[in-house]
């Protein structure tokens, strides 16, 4: 019997480490919600109509690295549009490592060549700042903003964020054109 539950627990940690997120594109949220095993809650406001949002009790991981939620973007036909993995932290070595095994190398890698900052309002406990980047294809290791991958029938963006938000947001979204 003890066995069997630890089976189990192992067995439903690995499923979760390497769900096809891209199967579920073009589904209804009900599926998500079966796989991804939670519920989602739609974004009460009228600019985010078709967004989702998950938030989980405990850590996951996906790919070698942990996360905590996941948002759902919906289409005018209630299929499936985007769905984000918000990670915890910037992805890293080991996270590259197993998500290139299975995508393979990106198509784009995205880094920062400069930055000019254009405005900025620090008001309160709020600090609001408008910059402009000039970007550059780069490399893994020179920590890039974005990585692509397009593939036939969807993309994957990862966006790697800075300042109070930091961590990682990976993107599957269905293809709407080919970005090479």
């Amino acid at each position: 019997m003890i066995r069997t539950l630890i089976f189990l627990l192992i067995f439903n940690i690995e499923t979760q480490n390497h769900i096809k997120l891209e199967t579920l594109l073009g589904q209804s949220i009900e599926n998500a919600k079966t796989v991804l095993e939670t519920d989602f809650i739609h974004y009460d406001d009228v600019s985010f109509a078709n967004l989702y949002f998950s938030k989980f009790d405990n850590l996951r991981k996906f790919h070698k690295i942990t996360y905590r939620s996941i948002s759902i973007e919906l289409d005018d036909f209630q299929k499936i549009k985007s769905i984000t993995v918000h990670f915890t932290k910037h992805v890293n070595n080991d996270f590259y490592s197993s998500f290139i095994s299975k995508y393979k190398k990106p198509s784009k890698i995205l880094v920062v060549d400069s930055r000019k900052l254009i405005s900025e309002d620090k008001t309160g406990y709020q600090h609001l700042s408008q910059s402009e980047l000039k970007m550059r294809e780069g490399t893994l290791d020179e920590k890039p903003l974005f990585i692509f991958w397009y593939k036939k029938e969807y993309q994957i963006k990862i966006l790697n964020r800075n300042g109070t938000f930091e961590g990682s947001d990976l993107t599957f979204e269905l293809a709407t054109e080919q970005k090479h």
